[in-house]
């Protein structure tokens, strides 16, 4: 491949650029955002909008996202992210709500960097986020309202092993597969796990970070010292994993290590 084929190097866009015919400014970038992406509830733009919220909560938002690549996110610490989403209500009118279920089927991997099309049909990521946009009262259906939405977060060793070839998955399968679930609010006499858009969804870095420090197990070189990123506090005469306003209890971690160690290669 020629350098002058190569990947395009795409920077972020403030929205103030200009749309100019002949060399006089006819509107702004932001006017076409505005026309092409304010229906956050069909199915593409919330599977967009879950996959930046899944990247900002893993510290992975700060370039812009690649189409079609092999998985949907890559985090600073390598991890492989494939983010899916679904929903009860549509932006269309419905007779019914949607029967709720997520796509998992292995598939072709392509390299965006290097036009190449991977010969193993596979699930490429190490760790599935399916994002369920669980509102049911349409005049208020929010895709922006973080309170509307769960977060089920799942390592891709499990799939391979319990649903193999499977395409797609019901949402009472997957919890069947006990995934770690988090949200934005406290639910009952549960603690919410995060309290704001930096730290949310809180679990799933939480979860990242136990999944790393299990394959560092199986390695043989896990340390006691606290996960990066992550300090240890005492709120309730427990130790706490913290980050921002997200707190977990230790034995929710332990929970979550000795779950990530059983079904982590």
């Amino acid at each position: 491949m020629g350098a002058e084929l190569g990947p395009s190097v795409i920077v972020r866009r403030s929205g103030d650029e200009l749309i100019r015919a002949d060399g006089k400014a006819v509107g702004k970038l932001a006017d076409f955002w505005r026309w092409a992406c304010s229906d956050l509830a069909n199915n593409t733009m919330r599977g967009v909008l879950a996959e930046y919220l899944v990247a900002t909560a893993l510290g992975a938002a700060t370039g812009t996202r690649t189409e079609w690549d092999a998985v949907d996110i890559r985090t600073p610490q390598n991890w492989r992210i494939e983010v899916k989403s679904t929903t009860y209500l549509q932006s269309w009118a419905q007779s019914q709500t949607s029967r709720v279920s997520f796509g998992i089927a292995p598939a072709s991997g392509w390299d965006a960097q290097t036009d190449i099309t991977l010969a193993d049909v596979l699930r490429s990521a190490d760790v599935y986020v399916f994002c369920l946009l669980h509102h049911r009262e349409k005049q208020t259906l929010d895709p922006l309202d973080l309170d509307q939405w769960a977060f089920y977060v799942l390592p891709t060793h499990v799939l391979d092993e319990r649903c193999r070839r499977q395409k797609t998955i019901t949402l009472s399968s997957l919890e069947s597969l006990k995934p770690l679930k988090t949200g934005c609010r406290p639910t009952g006499s549960r603690p919410g796990l995060c309290r704001r858009l930096s730290a949310e969804p809180g679990g799933i870095k939480l979860w990242l970070i136990v999944l790393d420090q299990c394959r560092a197990l199986r390695h043989g070189h896990l340390t006691d010292d606290p996960p990066t990123g992550f300090s240890t506090r005492s709120t309730t005469g427990l130790d706490q994993p913290s980050m921002g306003l997200l707190t977990l209890p230790t034995h929710h971690l332990s929970d979550a290590r000795r779950t990530a160690c059983t079904v982590e290669s």
